[in-house]
């Protein structure tokens, strides 16, 4: 199988658009063109399979990077900060900085935007102290640790914090290296009118028992009177009860 010669003359090559300079053309048998399309499908297929196996490496690749950001992340400390009440004494404004992941936070420094202030003069120094700490930074924070500072009186705390919103940027260092910023805002003035009570605390457990203890105590002194009264009413009756035998 091949191909077939042909010769053609002068007006057969003219009507197939064949120059005449050269008379002789070849004409592919079905074999031959059933050979050529085999080979053409066999390229395309070729082609196929080797963009769908380089679609196939790079989701490999990108799965593999996401796994192993994922890993990182599970093992990366979980700094966070916020202002809020008191969680036992709700009647002081705090600020809280702790850690909730599985490993050791290095080098934690947080930064206000703008500054916090006070205009009372020793409450404004010691804001100050603890806002330099935090921005030349916390030496360590193990998983599970929570520092916390007074900011003052909750509702004089708030009333001289909410003239402005802050920024807070949290920067830290973790097993893996430097952690990605977090930034995030804080109004204070949000908690203006938040409910100054902490139920379900240890403060709550205490006033209960205390109440409840009050209560008891109360009871046992009542008991005792009426002992008391009972057995000089019992005196009365047996005196006069001599007297008459008597």
């Amino acid at each position: 199988m091949g191909t077939v010669w042909m010769n053609m003359r002068g007006p057969e090559l003219a009507a197939c658009g064949v120059s005449s300079k050269d008379e002789t053309i070849p004409v592919m048998t079905p074999p031959t063109i059933v050979a050529i399309v085999a080979v053409a499908l066999s390229t395309l297929l070729s082609v196929r399979a080797l963009y769908q196996s380089n679609v196939a490496n790079k989701l490999t690749k990108k799965s593999s990077g996401f796994a192993d950001q994922a890993r990182r992340d599970a093992a990366d400390p979980r700094v966070w900060l916020d202002i809020r009440p008191n969680d036992e004494h709700a009647g002081l404004l705090m600020l809280y900085i702790g850690n909730n992941g599985p490993s050791v936070a290095t080098n934690v420094r947080v930064t206000f935007d703008p500054p916090l202030a006070f205009s009372e003069p020793v409450r404004a120094n010691k804001v100050e102290e603890v806002t330099t700490l935090l921005a030349a930074g916390l030496t360590s924070l193990p998983p599970g640790r929570r520092l916390q500072w007074s900011l003052g009186v909750a509702h004089e705390a708030v009333a001289a914090l909410s003239n402005s919103g802050y920024m807070i940027e949290i920067n830290a260092e973790g097993p893996t290296g430097a952690l990605a910023p977090v930034r995030f805002p804080i109004n204070v003035s949000d908690i203006r009118y938040n409910l100054a009570a902490p139920p379900g605390t240890l403060n709550g457990i205490s006033v209960s028992m205390e109440k409840a203890t009050t209560k008891i105590v109360n009871a046992i002194r009542e008991a005792a009177r009426d002992r008391v009264d009972t057995e000089d009413e019992d005196d009365e009756v047996d005196g006069e009860q001599a007297d008459e035998d008597g």
